[in-house]
């Protein structure tokens, strides 16, 4: 098979990067087809590279065995099996959540499942590649060093095309399914060259196109998705539904977290309950009559953005949102008006404030860019919370919402403990629903009671006098006493996060495994 230099130099390697980068393809964008299921996490990602690579090794032994019977039937059925696995991918994503098992396992473990059904046939198949295009290489019994280094230098290559394609083009393009079914295609392609370079191997390739079209045919109705829109950040879907009163709420679900509801007609109407609060904190702490300057940390939904706007007609609404999709998304379904007040910054939070000059001193900063899948950790962090502190007026308040169990977690002790090094004053809020679900004054609840509730972290450098809470929207919104909350925090669980180190996945870990799919 292909004696010549041409085929040996030019036809080989073409092969190799395919299948590097094609699987590359597959890897990262698994990662953000998966999110909707199992969320954007260390875990997510430790279990999609880890299990990757165990099929590369084991794809690669097996190959190389198989190799030295019949290289090019080896690569003929490896490149059909990689295109077949991408395909169905899509369709496996949606059915694996249902198998029995998945619910009933931890996180880890019911990460690792999903990872595997979904990956592993696909990782198998193209670790076999690069070995059965190895033995290729060998002509008249003489193996050439240079010819074999590039066939591993073009799969190297193509996995570095594949990277930067899937991350920066390819997803926002094609979707994360779509670009999983792309490179798919692009296998199949290579069935089709080994075809046409070596005749042993068409009767197998022509048997193996046909596979690779029945699983088109299957996968297909799966390669849309769940996503209303995708970006490089988050599958957006639009929910509509209908409450008591005839009224229409819309909202968003960023992966798996659906971030408030809104009233198109009504802006001041504020879900879920962590927005209440949070706008009732802000009349009652914040000077009556005056212009308010405030950042939101997170747009989300742009619920409280459009409150804001709605309810200080004189007020600067700044919002920090990285993914501009999703301020597109608030503009097209959500209500957020063209000619809008809220002026919108599409950049990391971090971000914003070092590449700020002559930044205003805000009055309410609000953090809401946790969920309880996905928490940038860096936003975590005392350094940060120290910046943050150095973006308020003097008398400015820093509120940012947690997601959490409250008495088995750890994230929400650690959160809070690490805004204490940084403000002398700061309590926990949450509405009425929470407050008497958990009881923070009462015995800790069982842990297969506790659920997950949204809370709010109020921070200042003043004393708050949280007395003067009324009511919004008929909810009575509860504050932790102080003594109470002092030794919810002495928990040997509690660690004060760091830019050095903020285990936040870990902390989250309990939340993990309490949430159903």
């Amino acid at each position: 098979m292909m004696k010549s230099p041409l085929a040996r130099f030019v036809q080989l390697p073409a092969l190799s990067a395919i299948a590097g980068g094609s699987l590359l393809v597959v890897e990262i964008a698994a990662a953000r087809a998966l999110a909707p299921v199992m969320g954007v996490s260390l875990y997510s990602w430790t279990a999609i590279i880890g299990l990757v690579l165990t099929g590369l090794a084991i794809g690669s032994w097996v190959g190389g065995a198989l190799s030295d019977r019949h290289a090019p039937r080896t690569l003929t059925v490896a490149l059909a099996l990689g295109a077949g696995g991408a395909i169905l991918a899509p369709l496996l994503i949606d059915l694996t959540p249902g198998i029995t098992l998945v619910p009933k396992t931890d996180v880890i473990g019911r990460t690792m499942l999903i990872s595997a059904v979904v990956l592993t046939v696909p990782a198998l198949a193209l670790g076999a590649v690069v070995p059965a295009l190895a033995a290729l290489t060998v002509d008249d019994g003489r193996a050439s060093g240079r010819s074999v280094g590039l066939i591993y230098a073009s799969a190297t290559a193509g996995n570095i095309v594949g990277v930067f394609a899937t991350g920066f083009f390819l997803v926002e393009a094609l979707g994360s399914r779509g670009a999983i079914v792309a490179a798919g295609g692009v296998l199949a392609g290579g069935v089709v060259l080994v075809a046409a370079l070596d005749r042993s191997a068409r009767r197998l390739a022509m048997v193996s196109l046909i596979g690779i079209g029945a699983a088109t045919g299957l996968g297909a109705p799966s390669i849309r998705g769940p996503c209303t829109w995708e970006s490089a950040y988050f599958c957006l879907q639009f929910i509509e539904e209908e409450l008591i009163g005839g009224r229409t709420a819309r909202s968003v679900r960023l992966d798996r977290l659906v971030h408030g509801s809104v009233y198109v007609e009504d802006p001041t109407y504020l879900d879920p309950g962590y927005l209440r609060v949070m706008a009732d904190l802000t009349s009652t702490f914040t000077e009556p009559g005056t212009p308010l300057r405030t950042l939101q940390i997170g747009g989300g939904s742009y619920t409280l953005a459009r409150y804001l706007e709605a309810s200080y007609p004189d007020g600067v609404i700044d919002v920090i949102e990285i993914d501009p999709m999703v301020t597109r998304f608030a503009s097209a379904y959500l209500g957020l008006r063209r000619e809008t007040r809220v002026r919108s910054y599409n950049v990391d939070g971090r971000q914003f404030f070092l590449d700020g000059v002559n930044l205003p001193k805000y009055d309410v900063i609000y953090g809401d860019a946790f969920n309880d899948l996905s928490i940038p950790y860096h936003l975590t962090t005392r350094e940060f919370v120290q910046t943050v502190s150095d973006a308020l007026s003097t008398d400015g308040i820093y509120m940012a919402n947690v997601i959490d169990l409250y008495w088995s977690g750890r994230f929400l002790r650690s959160f809070v403990a690490t805004v204490q090094t940084v403000f002398p004053h700061v309590a926990v809020a949450m509405d009425r629903g929470a407050w008497e679900y958990i009881r923070p004054d009462q015995a800790p609840l069982e842990l297969e009671d506790d659920r997950r509730r949204t809370y709010v972290v109020v921070a200042s450098h003043h004393r708050l006098d949280f007395a003067r809470l009324g009511r919004l929207n008929n909810d009575l919104n509860r504050v932790v006493p102080g003594e109470i909350l002092s030794a919810y925090l002495a928990d040997e669980r509690t660690v004060i996060l760091t830019d050095d180190r903020a285990p936040v996945d870990l902390l989250v870990s309990p939340l993990f495994r309490a949430r159903p799919f």
